[in-house]
């Protein structure tokens, strides 16, 4: 393999010898002695001593311009630039430090490089300098560049193998290419370890510096300066520099005229956003104008098309009190107000705008040449400069086009003549040879880029974070992850010094939250290849069945029906439009273990929640173990609409599951039992909420078990001569269904009646009732209303009745619940809604995959929280279980609650009183005087009467204070 010179492939015009197997140029130099390790090394020596001689020369003795060679002036300029790089490095921080300037030099750090001049490499090419790191975590953000060639030699990582070249802040692009395979060039510095006579086969890859972006409307000349070597204090500088500039127009006028300046980009951008209902007529003038208009709209969206809308004319109008308005033509206040119409306030400048509007040039042309006068305005030296890899392709500022126009201006390309030249081994090569070579050579003639790039070995820490973060991944965002605490343990482990470290302390690119949502999508869609949503949950159970086996699985069922094959029933509520027609999808989570349990539960509550997971409303199955005192959640269920036949299908389901993962089924006192006094291995009671379509849903199945051939034929124990199959699905509720006190309790008061009807609601809700038909019948001559939210039958007691299960669950003469499981059945649903509670905190308007996710990790916390108890006796809490402490914190609670009520109730007392005595001493004043005729004796007595009138309706508070 011939050797190729560096020289040579910057070159090739000047190259003499051999051409390569690809048709590059060769040297002839294999005489020449190959660069040593001891050949020119710059010394390093401390000039902190010297550098503060010069600080206090130039403070006490210097009054005058100092005029210099310009020698002396460079190499100035060089230490400055070398103090303020060494400066921006912080020696604390443990992952690699970004090299940024020429010298890249940490004092006693093993990134320090080693720096070698006129590095030969053949009999024409010498490197200017060559930088050399042994430390694998090296990078450089700045690579220096010359007239003459300057090199980087990096060491790798044999088994995580780097291009270091990714690492440059430059945007690297055509002309670019690589040697293909069979075509492999050598390079001089690139050897077996320990010989360095046995060069290596390299592929070589070449690139061009692409320039930065920058308005046409900019101060170019200045932004061609060329460099050679840069650090982020440059940047610094630059950026202070465009501050300066604003901050020295930083005038109220100007907010306001920017302010003006934006709308009217967008309002030339978007238009009215109503539907193209009423045409618009046109002068081929327009026509032509818009289409010009649109065209570089087109342009700006970058393929995206938008919805038709309106092609009205913006008019500027005024009301009756002067207030502007910006609104289409074809808006009409009665017939079409879905047009656009927009107020201005003062903070608009109206002038400017009615100007636009009214294409009155040579007003524009005043008040733009005014603003340009003060540095501001469309005709004003812009600022904006973006790096070439940045999506940004127009400035974001209007300005004027070479038509007069205005419009925000596609940024244009500084070019630049450096090139890049990397080699690095081919792959088999590389464990003798662990080095990459890159060489630049040239001068950057346009602005700084800025270190928007993040190092790929930063990238990849960052993507595996997130692939730590397996349950919260689908609902993650960049602000969610700023705040994780796996990335905060992990920051804390790589800045042990810095308590407040952030992503930044990393790479200044990670400031950028848009640019971390991207690695998250990246690494979301790695994981969820097929989203989220239904087809992610879908491809989510695929997986769970393929890779485990069924005692670890906890996505059960997916259902999903259509709206064709759901049937409906009156309990159902009317759908809004935008859901008809849509199918019904059910979601049916739970382990193996907690099927065991569910079919050892004798009282069970169920609820549904809403906030968890958006499209999709969440039941829950759940009870309380009373030996452990603990909370389980049986079961949890994803639905996208709560019907009679949905919830049917969704207790079909878990008794499937059951019987799949149990050998038996769920068994049911009222169908199960051969006799009344029969407890054991059964479902004694489940407590709902008031919901009609649940508890249809809940009849109906048991309608359907009732009516299976392993029950046929059998009598119902509380009607023996009738069929279990002839009970009707609200008839199996009565004997087993309990409503929830509180939910019952709650809809009292909301209910807009006097005390006393509220007080016979309540009565209701007992054992027995020695009235029950005169209370209703009192309730219902006293207004009785039904609570909020309840729209078909607004009176409270027909509500109940239409439920058909209301009465019998809330009073146990009404119902054929056996006594003693009524006393020791749940008479409240507050189990199953301290489980929502409790799984909220896991995080609420999760995704799908996200709610299922959390639910299935809150779900195995909580199963083996109980396990663990049971099998070693350690609780969950220092809590010892036993009831005297639900008890006690019941009575405590309730005493709180009602002490709270009283102090309330004497408030109001106390401010009564405070009133009255303040009215009583006005009117004993006004007597007093024999004022009694005027004005304002009648309104105080007036105000005095209405006070008195509403005595009446005082709350009797505590009995420590009393109404005057």
């Amino acid at each position: 393999m011939p050797a190729l010179s560096l020289q040579d492939l910057l070159n090739p015009s000047e190259a003499t010898g051999e051409t390569a197997k690809d048709g590059s140029l060769t040297s002839s130099f294999n005489d020449a002695p190959l660069p040593s390790p001891t050949d020119v090394v710059i010394s390093r020596v401390d000039i902190l001593p010297n550098l503060r001689y010069l600080a206090d020369l130039v403070n006490n003795s210097l009054t005058s311009p100092v005029l210099v060679d310009s020698r002396i002036s460079g190499a100035l300029s060089e230490i400055i630039s070398t103090v303020e790089s060494l400066n921006s490095l912080n020696p604390s921080l443990s992952l690699p430090i970004p090299h940024q300037g020429p010298t890249p030099f940490i004092a006693g750090s093993s990134l320090e490089p080693l720096v070698k001049e006129k590095v030969f490499l053949g009999r024409q090419t010498t490197l200017s300098r060559l930088y050399c790191y042994e430390n694998v975590n090296a990078y450089i953000e700045y690579p220096e560049c010359g007239d003459d060639p300057v090199g980087y030699l990096f060491r790798m990582d044999p088994n995580d193998w780097q291009r270091p070249w990714l690492n440059f802040c430059y945007s690297l692009g055509a002309p670019s290419g690589c040697t293909e395979k069979g075509e492999e060039v050598q390079c001089l510095l690139l050897h077996e370890e320990g010989d360095e006579t046995k060069l290596v086969d390299c592929q070589r890859h070449h690139f061009a510096c692409q320039g930065s972006k920058v308005c046409p409307n900019s101060d170019i000349p200045s932004l061609k300066q060329p460099h050679q070597h840069a650090t982020r204090s440059d940047i610094h500088r630059r950026l202070k520099k465009d501050l300066d500039y604003r901050m020295s127009s930083n005038l109220p006028t100007r907010d306001v005229f920017e302010k003006t300046a934006a709308l009217i980009s967008i309002l030339q951008k978007l238009g009215c956003r109503a539907p193209p209902h009423e045409p618009t007529v046109l002068s081929s003038s327009e026509v032509a104008a818009r289409q010009k208009l649109e065209i570089h709209h087109e342009k700006m969206r970058r393929g995206f098309q938008p919805r038709e809308t309106c092609k009205g004319r913006l008019l500027l109008e005024y009301n009756e009190q002067g207030q502007a308005f910006v609104m289409c033509q074809h808006y009409n206040s009665e017939r079409s107000r879905d047009h656009y119409i927009q107020a201005l306030d003062s903070s608009f400048d109206i002038e400017y705008l009615e100007a636009w509007i009214n294409e009155d040039t040579d007003e524009l042309d005043r008040i733009e040449a005014a603003a340009s006068n003060q540095g501001y305005g469309p005709l004003a030296t812009c600022t904006t400069v973006a790096n070439v890899s940045s999506q940004r392709a127009f400035c974001p500022s209007i300005h004027r086009n070479d038509e007069g126009n205005l419009t925000q201006s596609r940024l244009i390309t500084l070019p630049c003549n450096v090139k890049i030249r990397c080699y690095e081994p081919i792959p088999e090569y590389r464990t003798r040879c662990p080095y990459v070579l890159v060489t630049l050579k040239g001068c950057h003639r346009h602005p700084i880029p800025l270190p928007n790039k993040t190092p790929p070995f930063i990238k990849r820490e960052i993507c595996n974070i997130l692939e730590q973060m397996i349950d919260d991944l689908p609902d993650l965002t960049a602000r969610r992850f700023i705040r994780h605490p796996v990335l905060k343990s992990y920051l804390a482990s790589k800045f042990p010094d810095n308590p407040a470290s952030t992503l930044i302390d990393l790479h200044p690119s990670l400031a950028n939250r848009s640019h971390l949502n991207i690695y998250i999508e990246m690494v979301k869609t790695k994981i969820y290849p097929e989203g989220t949503g239904w087809k992610g949950l879908c491809h989510l159970k695929e997986r769970q069945e393929e890779d485990l086996p069924l005692d670890e699985r906890y996505i059960r069922s997916v259902i999903e029906i259509s709206s064709d094959d759901h049937l409906d029933d009156e309990e159902d509520e009317i759908l809004p439009p935008e859901e008809s027609g849509k199918p019904l999808r059910i979601v049916v989570c739970m382990t193996k273990a907690a099927s065991f349990r569910l079919l050892e539960a004798q009282y069970l509550q169920c609820d549904t929640s809403f906030k968890r997971v958006l499209g999709f409303q969440e039941f829950e199955l759940a009870g309380m173990d009373r030996y452990s005192n603990t909370c389980i959640t049986y079961c949890r269920v994803f639905v996208t609409r709560q019907t009679a036949d949905a919830h049917r299908r969704i207790f079909a389901e878990i008794d499937r599951i059951v019987q799949q993962d149990t050998g038996q089924s769920l068994r049911w006192r009222h169908l199960h039992c051969n006799h009344l006094e029969d407890r054991k291995g059964v479902i004694l009671t489940l407590a709902v909420d008031q919901h009609g379509g649940q508890a249809k849903g809940i009849g109906l199945h048991l309608q359907t078990l009732s009516r299976s051939a392993s029950l046929q034929g059998k009598r119902d124990l509380h009607e023996p001569h009738r069929l279990l199959s002839d009970l009707s699905p609200y008839e199996h509720l009565h004997r087993i269904l309990r409503l929830c006190t509180v939910h019952v309790y709650r809809n009292i008061r909301q209910c807009s009646v006097s005390e006393e009807v509220r007080n016979l609601m309540r009565s209701l809700i007992c054992m027995e009732h020695t009235s029950w038909d005169e209370t209703l019948q009192s309730i219902e001559e006293k207004g009785g209303k039904a609570g909020k939210g309840v729209i078909v039958v607004p009176d409270w007691v027909k509500d109940k009745r239409r439920s058909g299960f209301a009465f019998q669950g809330i009073c146990w003469e009404r119902s054929m619940i056996p006594e003693d499981i009524w006393k020791a059945g749940d008479a409240t649903s507050n189990v199953v809604e301290s489980a929502h509670s409790d799984v909220n905190r896991e995080g609420i308007n999760c995704t799908l995959v996200g709610g299922i996710r959390k639910g299935h990790s809150y779900d195995t916390m909580k199963l083996k929280t109980l396990q663990t108890m049971e099998m070693v006796g350690t609780r969950p809490s220092y809590r010892s279980g036993h009831i005297s402490e639900n008890i006690e914190k019941a009575v405590k609670r309730k005493f709180t609650s009602h002490h709270h009520k009283l102090q309330a109730e004497d408030a109001k007392i106390e401010n009564f009183n405070k009133k009255m005595k303040q009215s009583q001493d006005a009117l004993a004043k006004q007597i007093a005087k024999g004022s009694t005729s005027s004005k304002t004796h009648q309104k105080t007595k007036a105000t005095y009467d209405k006070l008195l009138a509403s005595k009446a309706s005082l709350p009797s508070g505590s009995g420590k204070v009393h109404p005057m």
